[in-house]
């Protein structure tokens, strides 16, 4: 072999052994701080990022980002399974004009989210938002305030299931949780230790009349106080869409239009509750179903405070 065919052959070899060198794999865990972080960074926890944005793009789907320190992370559109954690009071959502602070669509299976406060400063639209095919969300010891439309906006287009604890929603103009789902898939959500305050239209609103499969949500030791323009806790639906039923228990609906509605194709049960100083204490749409156990203390409202109709014989 020549001395030109020999280098020819070399060039290719290495040419060949680079382009089979795998593309540097992201991160299980990524870092963002506000403090050190450059967007631009590999998001290790030496060298983290700025963004809940750009750390997503470094973060295997399934992985976790992590906050380093207090500060403000930015908005975020999820479309992947992905974990956000942080210390309450550490890692801060400012939404834009118009925008939602979090916005989980298709290829988001599983999200986590925890520690965060969402602000809208009265002109940011929703906190977060779901609108895909997200399968499993959990939000966690969050605070979601100031917007002009939802606070959490439940909207997955599948069989899904959203689980909301310890976790405060204040002064939005529609609803504070709306779970709304479409298509045809069985939907679950269940609230523990929630507050809902100073919304212009229901405090928790769990809305069958977009989907064609079933809805079954579940409220415990929670809050829903001053929502004068709605429920405090709502469950309704339409005829031949999603049967839907609301279970509230340890919990307490105040100074709203109504304290507790049910409508078409829906079924809300309450025990051990209270429900006080609403224009109405409870009111059966059309088509609805309401029921107590037995156990409420149901008064000082303007109307309907006489007994609800107990549960059916048969259940426990």
């Amino acid at each position: 072999m020549n001395r030109i065919s020999y280098l020819g052959a070399a060039t290719l070899a290495i040419a060949a052994g680079i382009s089979s060198i795998p593309a540097r794999a992201q991160n299980a865990r990524s870092f963002v701080s506000a403090q050190s972080g450059v967007d631009g960074n590999p998001c290790t926890r030496p060298s983290p990022c700025r963004t809940f944005a750009y750390a997503i793009t470094k973060t295997n789907a399934g992985g976790e980002i992590n906050t380093l320190d207090p500060g403000g992370y930015g908005s975020v559109a999820i479309n992947k399974s992905i974990s956000i954690v942080s210390g309450l009071g550490e890692a801060g959502v400012l939404v834009s004009s118009g925008d939602a602070g979090i916005t989980i669509s298709s290829g988001a299976s599983i999200v986590n989210l925890r520690g965060l406060i969402i602000e809208g400063a009265s002109v940011g639209a929703t906190g977060i938002l779901v609108n895909g095919t997200t399968t499993d969300l959990t939000i966690e010891n969050c605070v979601i305030r100031n917007l002009t439309a939802d606070g959490i906006d439940f909207e997955p287009t599948v069989a899904s299931a959203l689980a909301t604890l310890d976790t405060f929603v204040a002064n939005t103009g529609s609803n504070g949780i709306y779970v709304a789902p479409t298509g045809s898939g069985a939907v679950t959500a269940a609230f523990a230790r929630v507050e809902v305050h100073n919304t212009q239209s229901s405090g928790f609103a769990i809305d069958g009349s977009n989907s064609t499969g079933t809805l079954q949500a579940t409220i415990t030791d929670s809050v829903a106080a001053n929502n004068p323009s709605g429920a405090g806790f709502g469950a309704y639906s339409l005829s031949g869409h999603a049967a839907t039923s609301l279970m509230v228990t340890r919990s307490v609906s105040a100074n709203n239009d109504q304290g507790l509605f049910a409508a078409t194709n829906a079924t809300l049960w309450v025990g051990q509750s209270t429900v006080t100083e609403n224009a109405s204490g409870w009111t059966n749409g059309g088509g609805g179903t309401m029921q107590s156990y037995g156990t409420n203390q149901i008064a000082g409202n303007g109307s309907s405070q006489g007994q609800l109709p107990a549960v059916s014989t048969g259940s426990n």
